[in-house]
């Protein structure tokens, strides 16, 4: 069993190299994007880690802006770049999360679901296919803006093609990742969603949902996060404190976890300090 991983990186060159330590195996592929915006140190930082280990890649920079498209571009762009490698299956991490199982301990928990795609996926209510959708939203010198309304949803596909939202965060297999970078079907939806709103949270999932894989859904993405509001319509991830980490029943079957986020080394650096302690090669698989 071979792994991929893309780290999305903006800040926080420390809090970096301690998860690249944690998720480090020389067996698996490593794919490093720091966004342009970025400190010299980060870039610095991330560029040494690849000198120095021929299994881990520094994707060219894009400037990543939230709830626009160009954080589903550089997810595509790092998956077109991770497929030159072997692996299994993909996974996607931001600089601030943490595994919360060792590398062999991911391993056994995904090897007996090959083909199998992990991710949260759900129907789109219709209000919230008339925000994200029926408006062109752009992303102009690192903000979103709104440019007015376009037809609605039902009006570019075939009849049945349905829209679908989630989280970000996904495990993926290998063919569903060649599909999502290859297909006309992938193509099309890019032509669309590039004006979504949050595409990050619709594009995989309306891809998945309306192919062939669609069978292949686990609607799991095996980790931990609270939710904190953002304003009116949006929310962010909490950073996690102590009191959190100690309240998760890691192995629960109904919600498995194998990373956390969002962590932070300076407001909460006892919650990596405790993770780093749950990483021994010996630590037991979950079951989804």
């Amino acid at each position: 069993m071979k792994l991929a991983y893309l780290i999305l990186a903006h800040h926080k060159m420390e809090l970096l190299d301690r998860l690249m330590h944690a998720i480090y195996s020389p067996d698996h592929s490593y794919m490093i994007h720091v966004d342009a915006k970025a400190d010299a140190d980060l870039h610095r930082y991330a560029d040494e880690l690849a000198a120095a280990n021929p299994n881990i890649k520094i994707l060219p920079s894009r400037s990543a802006t939230w709830a626009c498209w160009s954080l589903v571009q550089v997810e595509l762009d790092g998956i077109k770049e991770l497929l030159h490698e072997q692996w299994d299956f993909y996974i996607l991490l931001s600089g601030q999360d943490f595994p919360a199982a060792s590398q062999e301990a991911i391993c056994r928990t995904l090897a007996p679901y090959p083909g199998k795609n992990f991710m949260r996926i759900g129907t789109m209510p219709p209000e919230e296919e008339e925000l994200r959708l029926n408006h062109y939203y752009v992303e102009d010198c690192g903000e979103m803006k709104t440019m007015g309304p376009r037809n609605s949803f039902g009006s570019y596909f075939v009849e049945g093609f349905k829209p679908y939202m989630g989280s970000q965060w996904k495990i993926l297999h290998r063919s569903f990742c060649e599909f999502a970078v290859s297909s006309p079907l992938s193509f099309d939806m890019q032509d669309y969603f590039r004006y979504a709103l949050v595409p990050d949270e619709l594009f995989f999932h309306t891809l998945l949902m309306n192919s062939t894989y669609k069978d292949s859904l686990i609607n799991n993405h095996l980790r931990y996060y609270e939710m904190d509001e953002f304003h009116t319509s949006f929310r962010r991830a909490k950073t996690l404190a102590m009191e959190q980490i100690k309240d998760i029943d890691f192995h629960n079957p109904a919600r498995p976890v194998l990373f956390v986020r969002k962590v932070d080394d300076e407001r909460e650096p006892e919650v990596i300090s405790f993770l780093e302690k749950r990483l021994a090669p010996g630590a037991d698989a979950v079951q989804p």
